[in-house]
This record gives C-alpha cells, sequence and structure tokens, in this order.
C-alpha cells in the first residue's frame, strides 16, 4: 500500500491545492489473500496434501478479484499487508454437527478498524449434497474453478472491501471542488459515475478536524498550462467532484482557511470497466482446470 506522508504542506496556486513536488509512485493498496479447508471432512480427504491446496484455491481466489476488483491490488498468501482477505470452506452453519449440511466459503475480512468483518459467500456444496464423496484433488479444484465461473463478486465488494482505503494521497482541487488522483482510470479498472469517499483532515477554527465527502467520478485531471508545482503527477489521473454544494461551499471554505489533508480514499459505489481488468489474472496455481 502506498504510505501517506507524515507531513503534508500544500499551497493554494491557481485554484489547486498543491502537495509535495515528490510523490512516492503509488499502486493500489494490496490485500492478502488465503485459503483455508476449515471442514473435517474435506480436510481429511485431501490429507496430506492439504497446504498445497490451500495454496492453489487461494491464487484462483486472487485471479478472481484482480479481474473483477480493480481498485486494489490482491496477492495469494501475502502476510506483508495488514489487510488480509481469508476464505474459508467451511459449514453454512458453524459449529452445526446435522448429517445434511451446506458447505461453502466465507469470506473474512482483517486489518481494517472494524475487523473482521464476514459474510458467507460462495456455496459449494448444498445439503442434498453433502454426504457425497468429497471427490480428488482434481475434482475439488475443478469444482471452485467452476463457482468461481459463476460468483457474483458484489457482497466481497461491497460488505468488505470497500472498507479498505485505496490510498492515502490525493489532491484537493477548488475549482471544480473535487479530489484528483494519481491513478488513471485504467488503473483501477474504474468508470465515472463511481463514488468515492475521501477522508479529510481540514482546518476549522485553529482545529484539525476530520471530514469525509463524498464525490463522484467524472474524469481526467486536467490544468490549464503550465500546471502548478506539485500538481504533476496527479495530471490525467482520476478526478471526482463534488456534486453536494453545500459540501462543495463546505470544502471550499476549508481550503481558505488552510492546508487540507487526504488522509484516506475509499471506493463505495463501484462501476467496473471489466476490460480493463481482463488481463490481470495471472497468478499461475499449477493445479486442476483453469
Amino acid at each position: 500500500m502506498a504510505r501517506g506522508l507524515s507531513r503534508t504542506i500544500m499551497l493554494l496556486l491557481a485554484g489547486v491545492s498543491v502537495g509535495p513536488p515528490n510523490l512516492a509512485a503509488q499502486s493500489p493498496t494490496v490485500v492478502g489473500v488465503h485459503a483455508k479447508i476449515v471442514a473435517n471432512k474435506f480436510r481429511l480427504r485431501l490429507t496430506p496434501r492439504v497446504q498445497e491446496v490451500e495454496a492453489i484455491i487461494g491464487k484462483r481466489f486472487v485471479n478472481y478479484l484482480r479481474q473483477r476488483v480493480g481498485f486494489l491490488s490482491f496477492a495469494a498468501g501475502d502476510t506483508v499487508s495488514p489487510y488480509r482477505l481469508v476464505f474459508e470452506l467451511d459449514r453454512r452453519e458453524r459449529g452445526s454437527t446435522a448429517d445434511f449440511e451446506e458447505f461453502g466459503f466465507w469470506a473474512r475480512l482483517e486489518g481494517t478498524p472494524d475487523a473482521p468483518l464476514e459474510v458467507y459467500w460462495l456455496p459449494f456444496r448444498s445439503a442434498d449434497q453433502s454426504t457425497a464423496p468429497v471427490g480428488t484433488e482434481t475434482q475439488v479444484l475443478d469444482a471452485v474453478a467452476f463457482k468461481l465461473d459463476h460468483a457474483d463478486p458484489g457482497p466481497l465488494r461491497d460488505s468488505l472491501l470497500a472498507r479498505v482505503p485505496i490510498t492515502e494521497q490525493a489532491l484537493p482541487n477548488l475549482s471544480p471542488p473535487g479530489w484528483a488522483l494519481t491513478f488513471r482510470h485504467i488503473d483501477l479498472c474504474i468508470r465515472n459515475s463511481s463514488q468515492l469517499e475521501f477522508v479529510n483532515e481540514i482546518p476549522a477554527n485553529a482545529m484539525l478536524l476530520e471530514k469525509r465527502f463524498r464525490a463522484e467520478v467524472v474524469g481526467r485531471f486536467q490544468v490549464p498550462p503550465p500546471p502548478p508545482a506539485g500538481a504533476e503527477p496527479f495530471l490525467g489521473g482520476v478526478f471526482s467532484q463534488l456534486t453536494d454544494p453545500g459540501g462543495a461551499t463546505e470544502l471550499t471554505r476549508a481550503m481558505s482557511q488552510g492546508p487540507v489533508r487526504v488522509r484516506q480514499v475509499f471506493v463505495v459505489s463501484y462501476r467496473s470497466d471489466p476490460n480493463a481488468c481482463r488481463d490481470r489474472g495471472d497468478a499461475q496455481d499449477g493445479g486442476g482446470a483453469r
């Protein structure tokens, strides 16, 4: 994840609140992806290769997410990022000992202030199939691939991944009121009309307050040449405009009183560009059907 600068000095210049001139190259926040086989009947059948199968499943989830959730980066088995998305194959009713029980993948997000957050996301074996043999390793992996081909990313994206900040760097702008990112549309696989939330530290009566604004992605960030010093890294990046007149007035007033620091940026409503993300699923798993 790109790290926010510990201190940010911004100047009001040509209608732009300008950040430091040497911003580090950014990439979307990394989320580590892990797969765990919790259900005992599957673990017993896949022993002694449970960990190898979990690693392969984890890479398949990464490929799936890279092609459908472009505003974050995903890495199989990553232990460096503070954000982790853990998929666990278990009973739908946790703790149940019933003979006829649905099995599926739970998804749990770790690392956010309100974590852990969990949703039951991907049914794998229906209750009427629960007594059928588990099958071979290849059959299990093929079944996972088939389920992913038909899975809806919405619950993962909206309930879990929308809580992960995509960056800690953005450039407030006065006219029109909004924020620019260093990311291009293709970098995030994002379309106009998506909604972003900007968490700002704003001056107010000699104090610094945290204020959240929502803005709509409307196009690319451009300013008349020559660009103000420090604005160049944001040129051509995604620009989100405030649509609430009251919010625009508040942002303008805050910027007139002093520097506005962006602390975090979240995607709260995502319109994906599937063509931009089509070639991102490149985590090679080496097992079963693709």
